[in-house]
């Protein structure tokens, strides 16, 4: 793993803060809906950016695996 290919989870992080921050501020019922869909699909890409950096690290696929079975059985993560 280059230094380099983990700035993309960087960058992806960065941007759905952007889109947080701007939800956040925003006023008016469509400007809100705008903001959070795009702040939601930013957001998700942090994982499959996460992954497609991470892969080649020795342990990673195993410790994520079992973060994701953390995840599927927790109630409230279904809704994030």
């Amino acid at each position: 793993m280059s230094k380099r290919s983990f700035e993309l989870v960087e960058s992806k992080l960065v941007e759905a803060n952007f889109f947080l921050e701007k939800l956040a501020n925003v006023k008016g019922f469509d400007a809100a809906r705008f903001y959070f869909s795009a702040f939601v699909s930013a957001a998700r890409t942090v994982t499959f950016a996460l992954q497609a950096v991470m892969k080649s690290v020795e342990g990673f696929a195993e410790w994520y695996s079992k973060e994701q079975d953390s995840l599927k059985a927790d109630p409230t993560a279904r809704y994030s």
